[in-house]
Formats: structure tokens, C-alpha cells, sequence
């Protein structure tokens, strides 16, 4: 769960926990800005790597620096009397490299 004003967390599940490898003491500190690993070229740019059907696909940055592309949907909500949203990050990185991998064609 994130404030949609500004953007911090809220709640945070075992899920979440796991794959980031951030404690729940770490994510209630931190906006979704903190999990963005920054562009190439602009460290600032606010967009997605990918726009898909239900959400979209971002870069995001582990605790420990590693990397993963996560496929984001989200649905607003009221949440601890804030505007907030329930937001569900899958990790796509193994599926994206294995599409890239198949669209190489081999010269």
C-alpha cells in the first residue's frame, strides 16, 4: 500500500519483503521513488521502461543493488484515512530476458 500524494508506503507484505530484501521498518521509510533505479542517461526521467495491458514495467533496485523489471498494477483506495493505492509488482526480468532473447535473430 502507497499514499498516492506522496508516494510513501504504507503496508508492505512477507512478498514484498522477500524480493526487495528491504524490512518492513526499511519500506515504511521510503516512497516507491526509493525502489526506481535510475535511467541511463536521466537519473530524474519519471518513465516507465514499458507500458503494458494492466500496469506498467519499471526498473526497480533491490537493497542489496541488484536489479529486477516489475510488471506494477495498481487500484486506489482509501487505506488509514488516506488516498492510497494497492499496488502488486510481479517480477518479470527472467520473462523480458527470454523474449529478448528470442526476438535476436542470429546473422
Amino acid at each position: 500500500m502507497f499514499d498516492l500524494e506522496s508516494l510513501n508506503f504504507l503496508e508492505v507484505n512477507e512478498a514484498a519483503i522477500r524480493q526487495y530484501r528491504y524490512t518492513r521498518e526499511d519500506f515504511v521509510g521510503m516512497s516507491l521513488m526509493d525502489l526506481r533505479a535510475p535511467e541511463k542517461n536521466d537519473q530524474h526521467k519519471k518513465v516507465a521502461v514499458e507500458t503494458v495491458e494492466h500496469g506498467v514495467i519499471w526498473r526497480h533496485r533491490r537493497k542489496d543493488g541488484s536489479f529486477l523489471d516489475a510488471e506494477v498494477v495498481w487500484s486506489p483506495m482509501a487505506f488509514r484515512n488516506r488516498f492510497a493505492a494497492l499496488a502488486m509488482a510481479t517480477d518479470v526480468t527472467e520473462r523480458r530476458q527470454v523474449e529478448h532473447r528470442n526476438t535476436i535473430s542470429p546473422n
